[in-house]
């Protein structure tokens, strides 16, 4: 019997769009590419049960490059590195702002980890 990782990633928060033929778009930081993370190998889990829960926080740049995470709240710290591994290497589209991509501030993500058989 093989055991398979499970992440789920929920989205993140605050996505806007507003749109008129004679105006440029403006729009929320949306995400591109996401890694899903890696179970690690030290922390531990019961087959087909919950293991943990890791809420991030993070910045997005000019060029859609993820910085600045910050874990915001965890019920297992063993899974904080292989978040912050994971996210820091997704990609947004960046912040537009009158038609110019701008720094977001403040996005957050959830990934709940589970084993399941």
């Amino acid at each position: 019997m093989a055991l398979t990782f499970c992440a789920t990633i929920f989205g993140s928060s605050g996505l806007i769009a507003v749109a008129s033929p004679a105006v440029s778009v403006d729009r929320d930081a949306q995400p591109s590419v996401r890694f899903p993370p890696v179970f690690p190998a030290d922390c531990s889990a019961n087959e087909g049960k919950y293991a943990a829960s890791v809420s991030v926080t993070f910045d997005v740049d000019k060029r859609g490059n993820v910085k600045n995470i910050r874990i915001i709240k965890t019920d297992n710290a063993c899974f904080n590195q292989a978040t912050i591994d994971s996210v820091a290497k997704w990609k947004y589209e960046p912040i537009l702002h009158k038609g110019k991509p701008r720094k977001r501030t403040g996005v957050q993500a959830m990934i709940k980890y589970m084993l399941s058989d």
